[in-house]
């Protein structure tokens, strides 16, 4: 968990190096305590960094969860992605996608991919945004319990919307798809449903549902991992 918030705050500082305009970057926080005939605890962590510099958009992801109870971990998953974009267009560009996963429980120890690709900005309004996102990648899984690595070609494709509802009112959904090119059986999907709303021009509340898929998932898991979370989110 310190290691994937130390990667964050390394690439945040990265970015804002490379040019002296404004970074955007957003920041969401859950947890959750509990103590009594049954001690849990629950932690989640999300960043996201946004950067422009002339043709250049350098965006980074990361995320983390953890549970325990009764002293027992119970999640443990982090990601974090890069996106390198070169606008060819106002709407099109070409894009370079690098990611990392690694969640304990899934039965893959960890999932890493890379490779390019195109983005396309189909809505840019007041009101309404939204991109899409196509790459090849290359793909390496290191799976629980089982000796070497599975590498492939895949393909990743990704959709990004977002709804201002009201002044101080947001819809958004995140959806990731990334599937073997050689076997079509073998994909993973990842959905995050949110609303947030504004507290101040800084801080805001949100209440989000992640779903985390594996078509074929590792042996003794299931498919479908889910997360339904309230934060307290930082935008700056």
């Amino acid at each position: 968990m310190k290691k994937i918030i130390l990667i964050s705050m390394a690439t945040a500082s990265l970015l804002l190096a490379v040019d002296d305009r404004p970074l955007t970057t957003h920041t969401e926080l859950s947890l959750v305590d509990a103590a009594g005939n049954t001690e849990s605890t629950s932690f989640a962590f999300e960043f996201k960094a946004d950067k422009n510099f002339g043709k250049h958009e350098w965006r980074a992801e990361s995320n983390a969860y953890y549970g325990s109870e009764d002293g027992d971990s119970t999640k443990n998953r982090w990601l974090i992605e890069i996106n390198y974009d070169y606008m060819l267009s106002e709407k099109l560009s070409f894009n370079y996608l690098t990611g990392y996963k690694s969640d304990k429980f899934s039965g893959f120890d960890s999932q890493f991919y890379t490779g390019p690709g195109v983005g396309y900005k189909w809505i840019e309004t007041a009101q309404h945004k939204l991109s899409v996102q196509g790459n090849i990648l290359y793909s390496i899984d290191e799976i629980e319990n089982v000796s070497g690595s599975d590498d492939y070609f895949a393909i990743g494709t990704g959709l990004n919307y977002e709804w201002q509802i009201l002044e101080n009112l947001k819809f958004k959904q995140d959806l990731k798809y990334r599937g073997d090119l050689e076997d079509m059986d073998k994909y993973f999907v990842d959905s995050k449903t949110a609303f947030e709303s504004k507290i101040s021009d800084m801080f805001s509340m949100g209440i989000s549902y992640a779903i985390n898929y594996a078509n074929v998932p590792a042996d003794d898991k299931v498919s479908t991992d889910r997360t339904l979370l309230a934060s307290l989110i930082i935008d700056y």
